[in-house]
This record gives C-alpha cells, structure tokens and sequence, in this order.
C-alpha cells in the first residue's frame, strides 16, 4: 500500500499528490507515471511552477487525458478535485496515527522500517517474520 505523507518543510508536496492522484483517477499506471516524474524531478519543483510541470508531466503519459487531468488538478471537475485531496489526506491521518514524521516508512506484518534502508535490512526482517510464523 501506497500513502502520501506531503510534510510541510515542501510546500509543493500536497499539490504534487494532488497530481497524482488527479493521474490515478485515469489508471493506476498513470498515477505510478507521474509520481515517479514528480520523484526524478522533485529538485527541480516548487510552489511557483508545480501546476505546469505537473501538466508537463501527465501529457508525456501515454494514453492519459490531459484534460481531465487539468479538470481535476485545477478543481474545475470539483468532485474530482475533493477525491483527489481525500486520498492525500486519508495518507497524512494514518501517518498522523503511527506518529510518522518522515519518509519513507515501511510496515511489514506490523513491523516498523523507517528511512531509505538497504534491502538487506528488509530481507532480514521478512526472515525473521518467516522464522516466527514457523
């Protein structure tokens, strides 16, 4: 499961989850498109020029309406905007509950990983998970 945790100290993070998740209303493979753009590019973005990027992004998508899109991030389809944020928030409340400050975070069978961790330290943990399940 993928939730979004947009933290304050990036004033661009919230609408850049809006965007993907504007993308995600067309097809799941739309939102993984943009959030992996909005990721390589992430240096690069800010409060002032997200929305064009952004809109830059989703029409080098193959197969997504850009319009659509637009209608969503921009508010314009209202009911699409206000489900776009719901999914974001439904990410910052869990985050909220399990007292998350940061990113990334992992959970494995109720295990907690926090930070960008080599994958020996979650092949250790799912061994160990393994061994108590036996």
């Amino acid at each position: 499961v993928y939730m979004h945790l947009p933290l304050g100290n990036h004033p661009w993070a919230e609408p850049a989850a809006i965007a993907a998740e504007c993308a995600a209303q067309q097809s799941p493979d739309y939102f993984w498109d943009m959030h992996d753009a909005l990721f390589a590019q992430q240096q690069t973005l800010s409060p002032q020029n997200i929305r064009t990027r952004s809109a830059g992004m989703i029409e080098q998508i193959a197969g997504a309406d850009a319009g659509q899109w637009a209608a969503c991030m921009d508010g314009d389809d209202a009911t699409a905007y206000a489900n776009a944020r719901v999914e974001v928030q439904k990410g910052l409340a869990v985050s909220q509950q399990l007292g998350l400050t940061g990113t990334p975070a992992f959970y494995v069978n109720g295990y907690s990983l926090r930070g960008a961790l080599p994958i020996g330290e979650f092949r250790e943990l799912i061994d160990l998970i393994e061994a108590e399940t036996r």
